[in-house]
């Protein structure tokens, strides 16, 4: 997650259990690991992060909207948290949610790939505009170097 954002909305996990949806992903299943080569920025060094892998279907309340209530949304979430993070360092979170299933590590794995592309994609268009408005691109926090053909390695305990 970026910043210090945080996903506060209620859901329900498929259990009935209602909690916020970091507390219902931190009791999660596990599903594997995910290591990840983080580049230097600023005053952090580079380090590699290792992450639990854990997903859940959650389905999220009712929200009331002008005009009326919006029914429950149903969405398969996959959560990766730094485990063993450094002293002094920002934990390595992330909170992906997917219309597809997350039941096992494989499609835990597929679903962090699709992000780790569009995170990429992301990248190519902050630098093209900061490009195309004269100024000079210096990297930052965004920035990571998957091992192997640009994906985490995934290892299932």
């Amino acid at each position: 997650m970026a910043g210090s954002r945080r996903m506060e909305s209620a859901c329900e996990t498929a259990a009935g259990s209602k909690s916020n949806l970091r507390d219902t992903m931190t009791r999660a299943p596990k599903r594997g690991t995910a290591s990840v080569e983080l580049l230097p920025s600023g005053n952090r060094k580079a380090r590699t992060v290792t992450q639990v892998i854990r997903s859940r279907i959650v389905v999220f309340d009712v929200v009331q909207r002008k005009g009326g209530l919006l029914p429950p949304l149903r969405v398969n979430v996959v959560y990766a948290k730094e485990t063993g993070v450094p002293k002094g360092e920002n934990s390595v979170e992330w909170m992906l949610l997917a219309s597809v299933a997350v039941e096992g590590l494989e499609q835990c794995q597929e679903v962090i790939h699709w992000y780790t592309c569009r995170w990429e994609i992301d990248i190519y268009l902050c630098v093209m505009i900061w490009a195309l408005a004269g100024g000079v691109f210096t990297g930052g926090d965004s920035f990571l170097i998957m091992h192997g053909a640009g994906e985490p390695r995934l290892n299932a305990h």
